[in-house]
């Protein structure tokens, strides 16, 4: 027997085109339960792979690119947090600034794209990136 929730499921997962994320959205924006969205994280390099000090006007530019792409970012860059990883026989250590910006698309080819112009712009092997889908709850 088909229950009426098994039907709204179907109609809207048919709406959203079988994209889960978009159908999760739209329940809990119809239900008055906030949203749900992609909240990226970029793991940024103070110094390069040499320990040279970067730039501050290349953060500038970071801080310019995202904010005029995606209306706004977050940087943690009061107390760099510490990243490190083993490479190579021995350990690494990076002090590191986070920038995060939400955006309601995926768009993973732009994403890719980005990291190739960071890695190349703050001369690093790898610049991480993250991507998470989060539930932001709304103001009542």
């Amino acid at each position: 027997m088909r229950r009426p929730i098994d039907d709204d499921l179907r109609q809207v997962l048919e709406i959203c085109e079988g994209d889960l994320t978009a159908a999760l959205r739209m329940v809990l924006e119809r239900q008055g339960e906030g949203f749900i969205t992609y909240l990226f994280q970029i793991f940024l390099p103070l110094a390069d792979n040499q320990g040279r000090p970067q730039d501050y006007e290349l953060m500038r530019k970071v801080q310019g690119e995202l904010t005029r792409k995606f209306g706004g970012l977050t940087a943690y860059s009061r107390a760099p947090a510490k990243g490190v990883w083993h490479g190579g026989g021995k350990a690494h250590k990076d002090d590191i600034v986070i920038v995060e910006v939400m955006s309601d698309k995926e768009n993973s080819a732009w994403w890719t794209a980005y990291r190739k112009t960071l890695e190349k712009r703050f001369k690093q092997k790898e610049v991480l990136i993250r991507r998470q889908t989060i539930h932001v709850i709304p103001p009542k």
